[in-house]
């Protein structure tokens, strides 16, 4: 079992980090849930997001939902969907 690992970071008070790895410069706002993922430096999560088992380098959303997910810098899950298994962009952006 392995605790959460927080760098110099914005986190609310009332954001849940469980088993989760958050970088230098990462903001994790109010009601978000961050579990058993890593936040690279400079990722954002928005209010009541959820984030599970994903890499994120760029932004989710408020009210969001990612399970699975690679977030590529620079890019964002918009406010209020729902991606499970993705990669942001997709392989067919490239």
């Amino acid at each position: 079992d392995w605790s959460s690992d927080v760098c110099s970071s914005d986190l609310a008070a009332d954001a849940v980090l469980d088993r989760a790895v958050v970088g230098d410069g990462c903001e994790v706002a109010a009601g978000a849930v961050v579990r058993e993922s890593v936040l690279l430096p400079g990722a954002r999560v928005g209010a009541h997001a959820v984030v599970e088992r994903s890499a994120v380098m760029g932004e989710i959303g408020a009210h969001a939902r990612v399970e699975g997910c690679v977030v590529g810098a620079g890019h964002a899950v918009a406010s209020g969907a729902s991606l499970r298994g993705a990669k942001v962009p997709s392989e067919d952006a490239t």
